[in-house]
Formats: structure tokens, C-alpha cells, sequence
């Protein structure tokens, strides 16, 4: 074996522990962070607002097919370029301000719903 080939092999075999332990670190969650053991079961649906400065966004959850008998989830302002992530493993219902930007009363859009498959997820724009 040349030298340079026996070189290359030892440092492979001197590294690969390092490699392992840089793995398993990566792997394991912040401080402060914890895994959710359900998100396995559970799809994601991500609403982005690639539109308007700012939308509003009403979310529910639910086994229900009617949107308006779902628990609500909340309503949040999304600024352009940005996302909300809802995971689920029922129905996802969602729906947006019709005019982005105008005084209240707010108008809706009708419900969207989505049921996403678990271990999946669906882009949505609002």
C-alpha cells in the first residue's frame, strides 16, 4: 500500500468516531426543545402568504366536516413571506380574510379543508 493510500485509511477510521458523535448530537433536541411522540401520527399542513403585506388567518381542528363546529385554533396575522404550521391528525380548516389590509369588520373567504395523511405534508398559499 502506498503511503498516501495508507494515510487516507487512517484517517477514515480515526474519523469515523468523530463523524458518529457529531450524528447522535445532531440528532438529539436543544435544551428546551422536546419531541412530539404524536407528530408521527399526524400530517402537516403549512399556510404561506406569498400575497399581501399582511393577512389574517383563521384556523380550526376537528372531526367535524362543517368547519364552523371545530374547535378554533386561533387567527394570526401572517406578513408576507411567511408561514404558519399546523400539524393534525383530523380535518384542517382554514380560511382567510377576503380584503387583506381593510378596516374591520373582517370578511371571510369561505372554509378550505384538508385532511393530510400522516408522516406528510401540504403547502398551501392564503
Amino acid at each position: 500500500m502506498s503511503p498516501h493510500a495508507f494515510r487516507r485509511v487512517l484517517l477514515l477510521k480515526l474519523l469515523r468516531p468523530v463523524a458518529l458523535c457529531a450524528a447522535l448530537l445532531l440528532a438529539a433536541p436543544l435544551p428546551g426543545q422536546q419531541r412530539d411522540p404524536q407528530s408521527a401520527n399526524q400530517g402537516r399542513l403549512i399556510i404561506r402568504n406569498i400575497a399581501w403585506d399582511v393577512v389574517r388567518i383563521e384556523v380550526r381542528i376537528g372531526r367535524s366536516t362543517d368547519c364552523e363546529q371545530n374547535p378554533a385554533v386561533g387567527v394570526r396575522a401572517l406578513k408576507r413571506g411567511r408561514s404558519w404550521s399546523i400539524a393534525s391528525a383530523r380535518n384542517i380548516c382554514f380560511r382567510r380574510e377576503q380584503s387583506p389590509g381593510r378596516a374591520t369588520p373582517i370578511a371571510w373567504t369561505p372554509w378550505m379543508r384538508k385532511t393530510v395523511p400522516k408522516g406528510t405534508s401540504i403547502k398551501v398559499t392564503a
